[in-house]
């Protein structure tokens, strides 16, 4: 699916992208994280897919479900025993803490992939280059890096499959099978194990050798360009308009608004000693909200931008 909320200005996805991960990183309290962890699953769904939501899922279940394990095994604190393993108590608020700071870590890395695919390098050099060059270009290579490393890695690998005759294939074990019958008992070997370590050492070294070129390339032809010279000026695509300045103005206040009510403690949670959570008040229930309707903004634009599109279609 097309996803309208990456053509707003790159201002109004960075603001979006910067408060749902802030106030995410803040709020503890369950009916907030699960806030967080659905508008982030559904966003990520939305950019991609089937096999995003099957990744999401395994993200959300594997960290939460790990950290809760680990916390409770370490962490013995808290009121509320369940039972004792090996004559360390094994408490309810131990377990809770545990599962609610794996829900907001898995969370915080949902969002950070989708703002990977939505923020994307040369957003990020428009709204960072003219203030702060260096970590603007050293930012946006970081994001490049891992999937243009993975689609190196892949190409090297079938380059040297190809070279090699397929080494790791049928070539690899018709050696071994005749290296078995050749070879005494006495002296075990294993060729498919050392052809498997060479072709891997050998496919690292072209790859490193490969980055580190590449980011020498990449910084003499910057410097070339006279990128982060004083008084340079630098062409843009990007046109901050009337629907984008709607945009900020909903996202200031909806920010605002929920760290408003956070900042009178309604969103609070306690683990330790014992479980206690705010009064469902009508603050919390604003702070709710203005939360929700922060984090689903690109679902809301997405769905209004099918509608009316379907709506279209049909008038003609």
């Amino acid at each position: 699916m097309r996803d309208s909320f990456s053509d707003y200005h790159p201002t109004v996805i960075f603001i979006y992208f910067a408060g749902a991960i802030i106030l995410g990183m803040f709020f503890m309290h369950p009916a907030l994280l699960l806030i967080s962890a659905g508008s982030a699953f559904l966003y990520f769904t939305y950019l991609g897919g089937k096999k995003s939501a099957a990744a999401g899922l395994s993200i959300l279940f594997a960290v939460t479900l790990t950290a809760g394990a680990v916390n409770m095994l370490f962490n013995h604190r808290g009121v509320t025993v369940l039972f004792y393993l090996r004559g360390n108590p094994i408490t309810l608020e131990a377990a809770v803490y545990g599962i609610l700071a794996g829900l907001m870590i898995s969370t915080m890395i949902i969002w950070g992939a989708c703002a990977s695919k939505v923020l994307t390098s040369d957003k990020i050099m428009y709204l960072l280059g003219r203030r702060l060059p260096v970590f603007a270009l050293l930012f946006s290579m970081i994001l490049r890096f891992v999937p243009r490393f993975t689609a190196k890695a892949r190409e090297i690998s079938e380059g040297q499959k190809a070279i090699s005759g397929n080494v790791i294939g049928n070539s690899a074990l018709t050696n071994a099978a005749n290296a078995a019958v050749r070879r005494p008992k006495n002296r075990p070997q294993n060729p498919v194990f050392r052809t498997n370590v060479k072709y891997g050492l050998r496919t690292a070294s072209i790859l490193i050798t490969w980055a580190l070129e590449n980011a020498v390339d990449t910084a003499d032809s910057m410097k070339s360009r006279g990128y982060g010279l004083a008084g340079r000026t630098s062409f843009s695509v990007y046109r901050f308009d009337r629907r984008d300045g709607m945009a900020v103005i909903w996202e200031a206040v909806l920010i605002g608004t929920a760290a408003a009510c956070a900042k009178t403690g309604a969103g609070a949670f306690q683990c330790f000693p014992m479980i206690k959570t705010a009064e469902l008040t009508g603050i919390t229930a604003v702070l709710m909200t203005s939360y929700a309707l922060l984090l689903l903004l690109p679902v809301i634009i997405n769905v209004r931008e099918e509608i009316k599109w379907h709506y279209l279609q049909s008038r003609i």
